[in-house]
């Protein structure tokens, strides 16, 4: 998301209308959640002892009742599988013929493939940023090492957009040591003016833990990588929040999300403080909490206690019980300072908001964005390992004041199914017409970015009729949702096929728009399959 400039726009007329608030949110104990630890030391890091691997909550049968991150649920399956002599991936089973959407000039193909080796990738993230005359792009995910043990890596490119399939790349760079074995679940962030805290940086938030089987159980933590010009290499993680082994109790820190301010105040100036979102899981008191901290020196310090927004359910309910966690959060930021945070409550199957006007110190009463039927780790999806709700939200600059766009997939009588929402000063509300050309299956995981004309750029996995291969496609709608394209763009120009033997191209793909030196233009990041190996591809959109 660009320097996007405020414009003024005549709205179109819209069937739409505000949603309800929630109740605020409830009193808890301090310490229920989260211990009243020492934070370790940052930025030297102490490699914590590696937690016993006992018996897993979960066997092959029960798996789905995983509500943690997709490579967490993963690990356990992988590891649950390679008891029973798994060694690989299996080969890909026949294609039905994919619905042909045309594309048009609004997308690049070939793509790029930012990735191009022969280890398993899942969970691509993107962010561009300008320094020194320079444009560099870089993408992250995280790759399956032996078979199933998962670390983040990174590409980046300084060649000028469209990203095709010559574009030359720094591929595969292993994002520095945490201090635990194991890594996952990027997302990325920028600070793209060159004053304040972190000037021109980078950011690359996720989880690192240390037992695959029980991970709840062993040492873990959120880190977040930072890079500065020149060259954007990462550099040894902060330790944003930590669970140590030395607890009596169980629990596992997941699922973060990062933003960072563009916002100049005055006393304070908050340029560049970084805001991470994250969920607790707690298994031996069992229940959920949304999370959130601060950090006002450009990421080298999260040093208060992290403030609870809302928690839920237990993380291992029984089965036949309902689902009842909190989940999922997205973190912004907003022109004026604010800082929003938004996630899935899959007890009362609604995605909630909270905002905080004093820069994460406490947040307000919860309003709901959006309602539906949420898919749930349990959702059982055709030749896919899961495909659970999980919004992407952006502040529209371009808009103004409380401009946020949101996208997710929920569950209709057609499958799975993308969604869009948007807020203004009345609140949120909700096109009355669909925001993507059916292409006869499900449609999944959305991102969305804006551009400076406020328009929308959404992103999406679809499938035909039969659900077996997918593709990535693109979306262009105005900021209340009105489609602008006739057709959704096709991404990639192939079928990607995750029938093999996990099926797991991880829980979201992104995009970034960027005003590049040559131009302003998109950058789709996403999992395209070929030959069953999982690559992170880059396609251009442009306007």
């Amino acid at each position: 998301m660009q320097l996007k400039t405020t414009v003024l726009l005549t709205l179109m007329l819209v069937s739409i209308s505000p949603l309800s608030k929630a109740s605020p949110p409830p009193q808890i104990p301090p310490n229920e959640l989260m211990p009243p630890i020492t934070p370790p030391p940052n930025p030297t890091l102490i490699t914590p002892p590696k937690g016993v691997t006992g018996p897993s909550l979960y066997t092959l049968s029960t798996i789905r009742n995983c509500t943690l991150s997709g490579v967490v649920c993963e690990g356990i399956r992988l590891a649950l599988l390679r008891a029973q002599g798994f060694s690989g991936l299996a080969a890909p089973e026949s294609e039905a013929p994919h619905l042909a959407i045309a594309p048009d000039s609004a997308t690049t193909l070939p793509p790029a493939n930012a990735s191009a080796d022969g280890l398993q990738d899942a969970e691509p993230a993107v962010t561009s940023i300008t320094a020194a005359a320079q444009d560099t792009t870089v993408s992250t995910d995280f790759k399956y090492l032996n078979g199933s043990s998962p670390w983040l890596y990174y590409s980046s490119t300084t060649t000028e957009p469209p990203f095709t399939n010559s574009t030359s790349f720094s591929r595969n760079n292993p994002m520095p040591a945490s201090g635990y074995t194991y890594s996952g679940d990027p997302l990325m962030a920028i600070n793209p003016y060159n004053s304040n805290k972190g000037p021109l940086r980078m950011y690359c938030v996720g989880i690192t833990y240390n037992n695959v089987l029980t991970p709840w159980t062993a040492p873990n933590a959120i880190a977040l990588w930072h890079a500065d010009e020149p060259g954007y290499s990462f550099t040894s993680p902060t330790i944003v929040d930590s669970f140590p082994a030395s607890l009596s109790y169980e629990l596992f820190l997941d699922k973060p999300a990062i933003a960072v301010s563009w916002h100049q105040g005055t006393n304070p100036n908050d340029l560049g403080y970084v805001y991470v979102a994250y969920v607790s899981a707690d298994f031996t008191n069992k229940n959920t909490a949304i999370l959130v901290s601060t950090s006002t020196d450009g990421g080298a310090s999260f040093p208060n206690k992290p403030v609870i927004i809302a928690y839920g359910g237990d993380p291992n309910p029984p089965q036949g019980q309902p689902i009842k966690t909190v989940a999922n959060p997205q973190i912004i930021v907003e022109n004026n300072g604010a800082v929003d945070v938004l996630w899935v409550d899959f007890n009362s199957n609604t995605i909630q908001m909270a905002t905080s006007t004093n820069y994460g110190g406490s947040f307000g009463a919860h309003v709901v964005a959006a309602s539906g039927n949420m898919a749930t780790v349990r959702t059982v999806v055709s030749n896919l390992d899961r495909a659970e709700t999980a919004p992407m939200a952006v502040y529209n600059s371009a808009i103004g004041a409380n401009s946020i766009d949101m996208v997710w997939h929920d569950i209709t009588a057609s499958g799975l199914t993308v969604e869009y929402a948007f807020k203004d000063n009345n609140g949120w509300h909700r096109p009355s017409q669909a925001i993507t050309q059916p292409t006869g299956g499900d449609q999944f995981f959305p991102a969305i970015d804006f551009n400076t004309s406020s328009n929308v750029a959404v992103t999406y996995y679809g499938r035909t009729s039969a659900n077996t291969v997918y593709r990535p496609y693109q979306a262009y709608l105005d900021y209340i949702g009105i489609r602008l394209d006739g057709s959704d763009h096709d991404m990639a120009g192939f079928d990607s096929d995750p029938r093999t033997a996990n099926r797991f191209i991880g829980d979201y793909q992104t995009v970034w728009d960027w005003t590049y030196l040559n131009g302003e233009k998109a950058t789709g990041s996403w999992i395209g399959i070929v030959n069953t190996i999982f690559d992170n591809y880059l396609t251009t959109i442009s306007y």
